[in-house]
């Protein structure tokens, strides 16, 4: 075949998939109609949009409004993250997700398309051998009577033993981690039945407590139950069955009425719940409403005889939902998890979408959003990132060069002399650090760089990777923004270097970074952007981040990653061309389960390259982050009881602390903060048991938690973290024998 006949079977294949993936998109878009007018999914990428345009009298670009050049409205993709069972409540400007895994966490996030892949602040984790220590289930977050408390189900090892437990938290409506969570204990004592997914309803000044269970000892059929309450820690009324799954979109599989949720409208209360077999494609949503008087009648509730919410052609299992309002206040939502794919069985996903009000004042839930299709964002959403096209920029001594493989099919051109300049005005809601991603293309024969300038200060030189024109990369460079406009101006550095684009952001993503021998992967549903750098298998593979940051020292990489391997995997991490540290990943049966690891690695002040190179198995990388700790603490600088420091070429120092073997045994660090708050403790660790192990943390000689970690392997270090609360000046930190076996590398103190 001729290169004509090459381009022009290019030319008509291109035009037939555009054709389709049209039809597609029509298609997909017409599943349902809103009973009211809804902003419509954005059109899909690649149709040009319409540029913005301004005037001023030197004939430039003028700055962009506040937030960027005038907005289409912001969008997102289900699924969200992975996950099951999620309880989201916005408190404050963030929405805090509820989950579990050995032990209780509490996501926060200002975006609800962010809270289920943000950090995990683990709050509570249980002492062994009790009747609570295991198989905790679906937490839910409330804040009743000026508290904050979380509800939760945890057995004894054998899950008919499921019993209901809450803990008590602090007073701040805003912050659930401004203290920490205290375990109250079982929040029915007297009842011994089989108990899952509590709920708690406020009607007429009266809190009641609704949940799952069996009639009796038997697993004959959950069923849902209400009972009064005393205060937000004590059921004190006999119980009262008001569901029991009769209808065959209830029982077709396993008879289950479960995850009960009050949604109340112009005082309607509706109760929804989960029926059917939790890891079947049948699982869906049912709903009561309370049409009498007395929400402790059975006869007070009508049951809809047809589920309210069910699976679609390609979204399975939709139930176990949550509900909760845009930042706004003027738009509902739903929050639920749903199978990751045709019969995936207990693998779910989290997803999120509006919802609306019947005549009657019942929910109208539609059906479930597609996978990977736009949808717009919760109203009143803040601007956590921005992206700016350069062509969009003011400009001064450069100019625009039309480009086929930039963002907008142009960039910000020769900026090839010392008065030249491209200046962004920047927006964020909130003052602080922030990654700045600067894409551009460099065709010279080595590295080339710029200056950046932040609100007129010199914040560093960002480096670029000499792939040729119109090949283009990010840079990312970690600087301070103030609260609302910012000016970010870029200037010539070495040789040359044309701009694409910048965005704020809090990461920096694998796919735009530099690749060699290995490529992007697109459509992966749970990931960042949607897309991943993979196929990373060879030895000479690599993925080079290159970043700039305003001061040398230790600093916490968090990770994005995709392990389907069934075994643990792991990449080296080379920084400025020599070998740092090997991260690990925990494993998953399947791919598109996507998680966070991270490890900590020594920066120089100013550009940096952190190269990811094959390790053991295989591994995507989703995404970077950069966090500076306020300070880290060495645990072999430690005082040190009936314990020692081992040798291991993975941790942070070379070593770590091992044989805390005894009762006695003790880690403790003396921690400097300047004022008193609430502070982000990481703890890294390896453990090489065949099991979970945990040391015990006492903060100022009070026992705060036990801190659980996986069992990676020795020499594989894993992290968690939590919020705790430090007194200004020292404080002491104090790691004991728990669980089993583990070592500590350091621990860190972050704001």
């Amino acid at each position: 075949m001729s290169k004509s006949q090459c381009f022009k079977y290019f030319i008509v294949s291109s035009m037939v998939l555009l054709l389709v993936l049209t039809g597609v998109y029509m298609v997909s878009a017409a599943i349902f109609t809103n009973p009211t007018e809804e902003v419509a999914p954005p059109a899909p990428r690649g149709i040009p949009q319409i540029p913005a345009t301004f005037t001023n009298p030197t004939g430039e670009g003028a700055p962009p409004a506040p937030g960027g050049i005038p907005q289409i409205p912001a969008t997102f993709t289900n699924p969200i993250g992975e996950g099951a069972d999620p309880y989201v409540v916005l408190a404050g400007d963030n929405y805090c997700l509820a989950g579990s895994y050995d032990g209780i966490y509490i996501k926060k996030a200002p975006r609800l398309q962010d809270v289920a892949d943000a950090e995990p602040y683990y709050v509570w984790a249980p002492p062994s051998g009790t009747s609570y220590s295991y198989e905790i289930w679906a937490p839910e977050l409330h804040y009743l009577d000026g508290r904050w408390y979380i509800y939760f189900s945890a057995s004894d090892v054998y899950y008919y033993n499921h019993r209901m437990y809450v803990l008590e938290g602090g007073t701040d409506a805003d912050n659930p981690l401004s203290e920490p969570f205290i375990f109250i204990g079982n929040i029915f004592p007297d009842d011994n039945h089989y108990a899952i997914d509590g709920t708690v309803l406020e009607y007429d000044d009266t809190l009641y407590f609704i949940w799952s269970g069996w009639e009796t000892d038997e697993d004959n059929g959950q069923n849902l139950y209400i009972a009064e309450m005393e205060n937000p820690w004590f059921v004190s009324g006999e119980r009262v069955m008001i569901s029991k799954p009769t209808y065959d979109w209830e029982c077709s599989i396993n008879c289950v009425n479960e995850g009960p949720e009050a949604v109340i409208n112009n005082d309607t209360i509706s109760i929804i719940y989960s029926a059917n077999a939790g890891d079947s494609d049948e699982y869906c949503l049912g709903q009561l409403k309370l049409t009498g008087s007395d929400p402790m009648s059975k006869d007070s509730w009508t049951k809809n005889s047809a589920p309210v919410f069910y699976k679609t052609s390609n979204v399975f299992g939709p139930g176990h939902a949550s509900f909760v309002t845009s930042p706004d206040g003027t738009q509902d939502w739903i929050v639920y998890h749903a199978a990751r794919y045709n019969g995936s069985g207990w693998a779910r996903d989290l997803r999120a979408q509006r919802f609306f009000w019947n005549a009657d004042n019942t929910p109208w839930f539609g059906s479930p959003k597609s996978t990977g299709v736009a949808y717009p964002e919760p109203a009143g959403t803040v601007v956590m990132s921005g992206k700016y096209e350069a062509e969009g920029a003011i400009r001064y001594d450069c100019r625009i060069v039309n480009k086929r493989n930039a963002s907008g099919g142009q960039v910000a051109g020769y900026i090839d002399y010392d008065d030249s300049y491209v200046q962004f005005t920047a927006y964020v809601d909130v003052a602080g650090e922030y990654m700045l991603n600067i894409r551009a293309d460099n065709g010279c024969n080595s590295v080339s760089s710029h200056k950046v300038y932040v609100n007129g200060s010199l914040a560093g030189y960002t480096n670029y990777a000499p792939l040729g024109w119109d090949v283009f990369s990010n840079s990312v460079i970690i600087v301070t923004l103030n609260e609302g406009n910012n000016t970010i101006e870029l200037r010539k550095g070495t040789n040359y270097a044309e701009v694409d684009y910048i965005e704020v952001s809090d990461r920096f993503e694998a796919e735009k970074a530099v690749l060699y021998n290995c490529h992007v992967v697109t459509g992966k549903k749970g990931a960042s952007k949607t897309k991943v750098a993979g196929y990373i298998d060879y030895s000479n593979s690599y993925v080079d981040f290159y970043v700039t940051v305003p001061s040398a020292g230790k600093y916490l990489l968090i990770v994005g990653n995709d392990n389907g391997c069934n075994a643990i995997s792991s990449h080296k991490i080379y920084v400025n061309g020599f070998l740092a540290s090997s991260i690990y990943y925990n494993k998953n049966t399947v791919w598109n389960v996507f998680t966070q690891a991270s490890t900590v690695v020594q920066l120089n002040s100013g550009s940096n390259v952190i190269r990811f190179m094959k390790g053991d198995n295989y591994a995507e990388l989703d995404y970077l982050k950069l966090v500076k700790p306020s300070a880290l603490y060495e645990a072999e600088n430690a005082e040190l009881i009936n314990c020692r420091v081992v040798d291991e070429r993975n941790a942070s120092g070379g070593q770590t602390v091992g044989h805390i073997d005894y009762a006695n045994s003790d880690v403790q660090f003396t921690v400097y903060v300047e004022s008193a708050g609430i502070y982000t403790l990481d703890i890294a660790a390896d453990n090489g048991c065949i099991s979970t192990s945990s040391h015990h943390l006492y903060i100022n000689g009070t026992y705060i938690v036990d801190l659980y970690y996986k069992n990676l392997g020795w020499n594989k270090l894993t992290k968690t973290c939590l919020k705790v609360k430090l007194n200004a000046g020292s404080n002491n930190i104090e790691l004991t024998k728990g669980y089993l076996i583990a070592q500590v590398d350091y621990i860190a103190i972050r704001k």
